[in-house]
């Protein structure tokens, strides 16, 4: 199913953007570890927690422990690899 998935049309800016708001709730203009688990209702633990945050600091690109919505954009499409 992944192979059919055309991603030029998925990962357009607008998609980026929606999905972004989607994780920052509270309009914060920054993610974390903790705001993509709350997103999807995961239940909150530090392994997952820590997970997304080694995620999050391959592209933070200021240090803050936070991505904005350019440095989520680059995870999204680019191939980081960990």
């Amino acid at each position: 199913m992944t192979a059919g998935i055309d991603k030029s049309k998925l990962l357009t800016k607008e998609n980026l953007k929606y999905a972004f708001q989607f994780i920052d709730k509270e309009n914060s203009h920054g993610i974390d570890g903790k705001k993509i688990i709350n997103a999807f209702h995961a239940r909150v633990n530090k392994v997952l927690e820590a997970v997304f945050n080694k995620i999050i600091i391959k592209v933070d690109e200021d240090g803050d422990g936070i991505i904005n919505f350019e440095e989520f954009q680059r995870l999204c499409l680019t191939n980081i690899t960990f």
